[in-house]
């Protein structure tokens, strides 16, 4: 059984992909629309991001819960995730040398 929407997801996501972390050169995001969810998929989706990598999430615009968490996570930490106009997708890319 899948937790309810308000619960925070357990990160056992992260020890599947942790020998995956800072690799990715394109991690495309398309997962649960829960709030919760869509900032520890976020979360995720950075930490597999190798340098000069990007990263695209689904469903901006669209769903509440998606749209709320990635206002929030630019709004405390300033990634600089841009929405592409048009569309329901929001892109981040790392400039890290």
């Amino acid at each position: 059984m899948r937790p309810a929407a308000s619960a925070r997801p357990s990160g056992f996501g992260d020890l599947r992909l942790s020998a995956h972390f800072g690799r990715a050169g394109l991690v495309f995001v398309d997962g649960s629309h829960a709030h919760n969810y869509v900032i520890a998929d976020t979360d995720t989706a950075l930490k597999l991001l190798a340098r000069k990598g990007v990263v695209h999430l689904h469903d901006y615009g669209v769903w509440e819960g998606v749209t709320r968490a990635l206002e929030e996570i630019e709004a405390s930490r300033h990634l600089g995730l841009r929405h592409i106009r048009g569309t329901s997708l929001v892109v981040w890319k790392s400039l890290s040398n």
